[in-house]
């Protein structure tokens, strides 16, 4: 993988009834094998607040075939998503 997609859901649950999805953002990530492997957010490593062993030219070549795709696609995430309610609790259930 050199570019791919993160997808962040909004889902709301009511007190009744099933849970909906309300939203649904994307964030383009990119890999660089360089670095070891490492995973970066595209658009931060275009605007420099980031670092990668990547050249310019590469950044450019993916955000030319990631961000034409998703332009119609709803808003791109920039911020990491905020939790809205406590540590999720997991339980097995037998």
């Amino acid at each position: 993988m050199t570019t791919g997609l993160l997808t962040t859901a909004t889902v709301e649950v009511p007190a009744e009834g099933r849970a909906h999805v309300t939203n649904l953002e994307w964030t383009a990530i990119t890999q660089d094998r360089g670095a070891g492997e490492h995973l970066y957010v595209l658009s931060d490593l275009l605007d420099g607040k980031a670092r990668s062993t990547l050249s310019k030219a590469t950044l450019k070549a993916r955000a030319d075939v990631t961000f034409p795709v998703m332009k119609g696609s709803g808003p791109e995430r920039r911020t990491p998503p905020t939790a809205v309610a406590g540590t999720p609790r997991i339980e097995r259930v037998q």
